[in-house]
Parts: C-alpha cells; structure tokens; sequence
C-alpha cells in the first residue's frame, strides 16, 4: 500500500466518523498516521489498528477477529499485539462476534454479563461491562469484526458505534489491499504452469536460510531434479503433452514433501526442493524415494501412460561454502554427473568431493 493509500483511508476514517453536527468529533492521532504510513505487514496494520481504535474511541479493551477456514473467527490481534498463537476463535454461528459477521452491521452489549456466551462471560468476569461490535466490511466482503470493551457502560453509544463503523471500514479497506498485494506477490513467486515456486522464490529462501545457518549452523540440503528425455516426449507427443507431463511431476514430487520443505522450477524440466533443517543422510532418503516413486508408476497424461523417469543430484551446505553459489553450483554438478552417468539415479556431492 503507498502513502498516499494510507493518507486516503485515514481521511475516509476522519470523514465517516464526524456526523454533520458535530465536525470535530474525532481527532486522527498523528501516531496512528505514523504506524499506518511504516506498516509493512498484515501484522503492523492489525497491530495499529488493534492499539489506535481503543485510543481513539477512549475504550479499555480492543480485539479483532479475521475469518478463515470453516465457521470461525479467529481473534488475531489485541490491544497492539498480534499474530496471537494460538488465536482464540468463535463460531460465526453463536457469539455476538459471529452475529455482527453474519449480518454485517454493528451491535451494542449495553451488559455482557446478561450474554448467555462463553466469551462474552469471560470478559464480563474480569470486569468488562459494555461491548460495541462492527464488521470490517467492504463493498464485496465482509473480512471479519473489530470489538471494544468497556469497564463502565457507554451512556451514548451511538457516536462511539458510528466513529467504530468507519473505523472497521477502512480496515477493511487496508485489509483489502494487503491481501491483493500478497496475492500479487506470491504470483510474482510462483510458476504458472506447474504451481511450484519460482527461481525468484529459490532465491529468496535460499538467502534466508544461508542467513540463519551462518548464526547457528542449522543442516539443510537442496536436490536438483530433471525429468529424462524431457525433449523427446515434446518432440513425440507435442508439448501439450509435455505440459502435462511437468503436471503430473510436480505432483508426485508434493505427495513426499515434508512440512518446510519448497518444491521450485528453476526451469524447463529441471526442479529443486530446498529442505530446512535435514542433514545430507537424511535427504538422500528423501531422493532416492523420490527417484524410484518416479519410475515405478507410469504417468497418466492425456489419455495416455508415459513411462517418465528423473535424474536426482544432491548436497548439503558445507562450511567451506563461501556463498550459496558454491552449494547450488555443486548440486547442478551432481545432476549433471547422475545424467551422464545413466540417468534415472541420485548422485550426491558433499564439499569435500569439489574440494578434492
């Protein structure tokens, strides 16, 4: 999101909130302005939002709740905390939380107390009175709600519900935003034919995981793979075939992923996975399950069963590595020693075999 974005929801924010009696109803805190013009993350816009909305409405307790997967909400930040681990969650379906969701418009609990839900009790037994509610809601979604707690009831809640609602508009719009932005950046990350990351990815988390070796020296291996006389089932069958054929490679490979591990098509028909925290021993397992997961099963592609083999090198960062060249340089030449050797096999590399 540009400055300029951020300056724009910010006056929706002020313009909304202000009825036409009483203009200077809400004053924008020059702190909000900060926070929101450095926030960078879901996370930093959560975070400000979560911490400014209660100052701004005078409140003694603010959370927000996203939705996600099934009938839930799921509380994902709380007076300037966020990314809670693990985050309380309500079902659409029963809370006051799940009712302001569902019916996208704002709700006052004058008296939590007389609220027969488990959550509402919570607060009211640690001394929270009143609750105002409002939907994050754009013209297309309604992302979630933001609530305000109080310990004292509000005499006249509807300005507070009012300066909430827009509050709750223009995180949504923020929200919004940040989502199209993540979409767009994990397509700038992403292949689009095959769905597996890109080399721009490879790069990206090979940097990362170099970083944090260099601290504590944590394992971690990277295999290169290609699919065999790739060029002859384009040459045979056309490459509409071929297509397919990197389909249904990419699958098989996910199905012996592990959790953290990254599947990259760094080009053509030649593949990588990148697995954090696995020693040379423990990914050659890892290899040569793949290699043989590979041959043992023909692909059914296009009508068709093409019999589709894929030649495997592999190592492990070294401390003799000065870059992560070195490490990507050796796996490209164990590939290149498995492809000449007789293809369809693993080969693997550690630095001391470049060394010597």
């Amino acid at each position: 999101m540009t400055r300029t974005d951020r300056f724009a929801t910010l006056f929706e924010l002020a313009q909304h909130a202000c009825n036409s009696t009483d203009q200077d109803a809400v004053q924008v805190p020059i702190g909000f302005l900060h926070d929101l013009t450095h926030a960078t993350t879901r996370d930093d816009v959560l975070r400000a939002y979560s911490l400014w909305s209660k100052a701004i409405v005078d409140a003694d307790r603010c959370s927000i709740a996203l939705d996600g997967a099934g009938d839930d909400l799921s509380v994902t930040a709380m007076n300037n905390s966020s990314g809670l681990e693990p985050p309380a969650k309500f079902s659409i379906s029963e809370t006051v939380l799940g009712a302001v969701y569902r019916e996208q418009r704002p709700a006052y609990v004058p008296d939590m107390s007389r609220v027969d839900s488990c959550g509402i009790q919570m607060l009211a037994k640690q001394g929270y009175r009143s609750l105002i509610v409002a939907p994050l809601l754009t013209k297309v979604r309604c992302f979630g709600v933001i609530g305000i707690t109080f310990l004292g009831e509000v005499r006249d809640p509807g300005p507070t519900i009012r300066i909430l609602g827009a509050i709750g508009r223009c995180l949504a719009m923020q929200l919004q935003v940040v989502e199209q932005m993540e979409d767009l950046a994990q397509m700038a990350r992403t292949d689009v034919l095959t769905g597996a990351g890109n080399r721009r990815l490879l790069y990206e988390e090979t940097a990362t995981i170099w970083d944090s070796w260099q601290q504590d020296q944590q394992p971690f291996s990277y295999l290169t793979m290609d699919i065999d006389y790739f060029k002859q089932i384009n040459d045979t069958y056309g490459h509409d075939v071929g297509d397919d054929v990197l389909l249904a490679f990419v699958q098989r490979a996910k199905g012996h992923l592990r959790k953290g591990d990254i599947l990259i098509r760094t080009g053509g028909e030649e593949f990588g996975i990148v697995m954090m925290g696995t020693t040379l021993e423990q990914a050659t397992g890892i290899a040569k399950r793949l290699c043989d997961t590979m041959g043992a099963t023909p692909f059914a592609v296009t009508g068709m069963e093409l019999s589709v083999t894929a030649s495997f090198g592999l190592t492990e960062v070294h401390p003799d590595d000065l870059n992560l060249t070195d490490m990507l340089k050796r796996a490209d030449l164990a590939l290149y020693q498995a492809k000449t050797g007789g293809r369809d096999q693993v080969v693997v590399l550690q630095g001391e075999d470049m060394a010597a």
